[in-house]
């Protein structure tokens, strides 16, 4: 789906080895998507393990991948000025996972790995959330971690140093992968038809996005797939959002399907959402545009 893509390695330079991680991708600038570098830093040496999973968070079908796949879908430029760190770190984490896969492991080998990556990871985003939650300090982050074997000072001590400069680093990672396996499960659930390819895709073509965005789109989905799977043409969803002005504040949507296209006076393209009228009853409609491309 991304295509042919343009790429190139770089060595992090010795200078700033010491301070950057072992490989990270640098995503391009808007208007040249073409130059799409991976820098390795030379100072680590990863086993091939190690090496093929962080390649496969930063570059395929990691980051690279994601945003390439986003280039290709000529998602708004206005959309990479929001950063969602969930949506982008969880599925670059996801596939570092799903790599291990491609190792050449027993299953067994595979999933042993890729849980005690995953625990290093929950241990790091639990540190970072009693960090900078409940105020732990370097003690009480010794004594938790002593409870999982780690008792090294200088390991510890980095660690803690490394989570109090940067305030939900970790959670980005670990929970925005965990909410891409609760999608993924749901997803799978609503047809037996449904496929990882199919949640993939999905997944990828929403684009940068909260969570709480992706599982609405998702439930939509649910409404009607009868007439997804009849569909010749692309199903959308009219979701009204009638905002009125109560003491609660309360949200109320409302999905209804159709079929085809619809052009509405003042629509913009360029937007997935916009406003459809204006009554002087505080109700302010809006049209959800593509829910899910294809029959």
């Amino acid at each position: 789906k991304a295509g042919d893509i343009s790429w190139q390695v770089k060595e992090v330079p010795k200078s700033l080895a010491d301070f950057l991680s072992p490989a990270f991708y640098m995503t391009p600038a808007i208007d040249t998507p073409e130059q799409n570098t991976i820098y390795i830093n030379p100072s680590y040496e990863p086993d091939r393990a190690e090496l093929i999973t962080t390649l496969a968070h930063e570059g395929y079908p990691g980051h690279m991948y994601q945003n390439s796949f986003e280039t290709m879908e000529n998602c708004p430029p206005v959309r990479s000025l929001a950063y969602v760190g969930g949506y982008t770190e969880g599925w670059g984490l996801y596939s570092e996972f799903y790599a291990y896969d491609l190792l050449d492991l027993t299953d067994m080998e595979a999933e042993l790995l890729r849980a005690v990556s995953s625990l290093n990871y929950a241990i790091c985003a639990s540190l970072d959330l009693s960090i900078h939650g409940e105020g732990w300090t370097e003690a009480d982050c010794a004594d938790y971690l002593a409870a999982f074997g780690i008792k090294d000072k200088t390991q510890i001590h980095a660690l803690y140093l490394n989570i109090l400069e940067e305030p939900s680093n970790y959670l980005k990672y670990y929970l925005g992968y965990l909410e891409i396996l609760r999608l993924k499960e749901s997803a799978l659930a609503l047809s037996e038809d449904m496929t990882l390819y199919d949640f993939h895709k999905w997944f990828l073509e929403m684009g940068p996005a909260p969570f709480g965005i992706l599982e609405k789109h998702l439930n939509l989905l649910e409404v009607s797939p009868e007439l997804r799977k009849s569909a010749d043409k692309d199903v959308h969803f009219l979701v009204f959002h009638p905002f009125h002005d109560r003491p609660d504040h309360l949200l109320v949507e409302i999905g209804v399907p159709f079929i085809g296209r619809l052009s509405f006076p003042g629509q913009r393209k360029e937007y997935d959402s916009f406003v459809l009228c204006a009554s002087d009853t505080g109700y302010i409609p809006f049209f959800d545009q593509v829910v899910d491309r294809g029959g």
